[in-house]
């Protein structure tokens, strides 16, 4: 009887000992570029039924153009608009507005940015836009760009 509690404490030692080799956590990952993407399309969408407009709902055609721009510029490593005539004539769409930005570390963060510029502003606000495309992409460094392509259908 008295060895069981003599490997009943040998094992606990073990185990209370093996903890302190334990690999430290890895830092924090950066968030997916798809959970960002929402992010982005309901806090838009929160800025707008704030202010009694529409929200924008989702578009595959303008959410494909966003993404592959925000992959284009991040491998690029520079923020820059594309063209958007391709996107009139390949989406449907009636009218497009885009919103690029990089380096904010969340969604909320972006959209404060965008919010504070008169011209982004307007293209999260306009009335007639009732279609979002949202793109983000990590640049090797690890810094995201962003791009909203807004469409009206």
């Amino acid at each position: 009887m008295r060895r069981i509690p003599v490997v009943l404490g040998a094992v606990l030692a073990l185990v209370v000992g093996l903890g302190v080799f334990v690999a430290p956590a890895p830092a924090e990952a950066a968030p997916s570029t798809t959970s960002l993407a929402n992010s982005i399309h309901g806090l838009t969408n929160t800025e707008r039924t704030t202010r009694n407009l529409g929200k924008v709902g989702t578009n595959a055609c303008l959410k494909r153009y966003a993404q592959s721009h925000s992959q284009r510029q991040a491998r690029e490593n520079r923020m820059y608009h594309q063209q958007l005539r391709p996107i009139l004539n390949a989406c449907g769409v009636r009218s497009v507005g885009e919103n690029v930005a990089y380096g904010y570390p969340t969604a909320r963060a972006v959209m404060v940015g965008w919010m504070n510029s008169p011209g982004h502003r307007a293209n999260i606000l306009k009335r007639g836009f009732n279609r979002l495309g949202v793109g983000v992409a990590y640049s090797t460094s690890g810094r995201p760009y962003y791009t909203q392509v807004f469409g009206q259908i």
